[in-house]
């Protein structure tokens, strides 16, 4: 049995030619009431139908125009943010005191006349605030956009993991929970975008500020301490981490031993990459679903954990990433529904997502250290 309330809001807008029931939702045949104003009315019956506790989908069915409601859960649990915050600002924070023990050790072995406790404690607590509030800038850039678009989202739930000392880093991140896609695709390209965006902002101040306290030694001194053991080097680096090192360094045959917020700001912008990744419900996926077919993006997504995995013997990390992006690719069947009007095409709204988001894409790719 269709709620009257369904019928109400649909003749509103539209007029019905045919209805049913749909598994658990229900799906009506019908064409605009003003000739033209497809899209438009569409938005009015998704704004309302999502307060009555409704996604809705806008088809094109064989030529016709239909619109299929289904039901939404009800809420979200309000505690288990909370909870999962607070596991993970402690396995974080124990990550950033392993950190700073290692950082600050490497300043004993150098000759720093440090405090030593209250310095491996101060950037312990740096590295948190700064690291977590990265991750939370990210998907609160989601979360406002969704909001502003009238998408119904949670709040962030952080993902706690092992600290460093056990081969992690204290956190898988943080997501936040959408119960239906925007409306058009050009509200898909920005929300996105949104994330990346000020993940890559927040990102970048940490890397900042990172490197102005970090310790640069010479090339030789680092070597030795190498072949001691007392050390290890990345072989590769973030495109933006090596530009904003390569400035700000002393010059000349210098590596850097990296602070702890140096270290937040390079894992940041390794998510980020990750996020941007067209893949299936990526933030990449998003962007770049918003301008190519369904088929298109399937096969984009197909050519990039491809090119990761052949890319893999020069920058060993793209082979990780590969992995993670082809479990994320087969879980959603290597498709992305789109925006829930089907008949939605992109405008320069999108095209400038777009642009923004190669920007990005580039900035936070992995490369060789020494390549600029």
């Amino acid at each position: 049995m269709i709620p009257d309330r369904l019928f109400q809001l649909v003749s509103g807008h539209f007029r019905i030619h045919g209805y049913r029931e749909e598994g658990p939702g229900y799906y009506f045949v019908v064409e605009p009431l003003e000739p033209g104003r497809l899209d438009e009315a569409f938005k009015e019956v998704y704004k309302e139908a999502l307060e009555e506790g409704y996604a809705t989908l806008l088809l094109n069915d064989n030529g016709l125009i239909s619109l299929r409601f289904l039901p939404l859960k009800k809420g979200y649990r309000k505690l288990t943010p909370l909870v999962l915050s607070i596991v993970t600002l402690i396995t974080v924070l124990i990550t950033g005191y392993d950190l700073s023990v290692g950082f600050h050790s490497f300043l004993q072995e150098l000759g720093a006349s440090t405090a030593y406790t209250s310095a491996i404690l101060k950037d312990a607590v740096l590295f948190t605030v700064f690291f977590m509030g990265s991750l939370l800038l990210h998907e609160m850039g989601h979360w406002t956009t969704a909001r502003r678009m009238g998408v119904p989202v949670s709040l962030p739930y952080f993902l706690p993991a092992p600290p460093y000392r056990l081969g992690f880093i204290g956190t898988f991140g943080a997501v936040i929970n959408m119960r239906s896609l925007p409306a058009a695709v050009d509200e898909l390209a920005m929300l996105g975008l949104a994330g990346p965006l000020t993940g890559f902002i927040a990102g970048m101040a940490t890397t900042v500020i990172g490197i102005h306290l970090s310790q640069w030694i010479d090339v030789d001194v680092a070597k030795a301490m190498i072949e001691k053991g007392e050390a290890s080097t990345w072989g590769f680096a973030p495109l933006a981490f090596v530009l904003a090192s390569s400035a700000m360094g002393p010059g000349g045959e210098k590596v850097m031993i990296m602070h702890p917020l140096a270290f937040a700001g390079f894992i940041t912008l390794l998510v980020t990459f990750l996020n941007l990744l067209p893949i299936g419900q990526l933030d990449g996926g998003h962007v770049v679903r918003s301008v190519s077919s369904m088929e298109t993006h399937r096969m984009i997504g197909i050519a990039t954990v491809l090119a990761m995995f052949l890319a893999t013997p020069l920058i060993p990390v793209l082979g990780f990433f590969a992995v993670i992006a082809w479990i994320l690719f087969a879980l959603s069947g290597g498709r992305h529904v789109g925006a829930m009007n089907t008949f939605s095409r992109p405008t320069a709204k999108s095209w400038i997502a777009v642009t923004l988001y190669l920007a990005l894409l580039i900035l936070t790719i992995p490369v060789p250290l020494g390549a600029s």
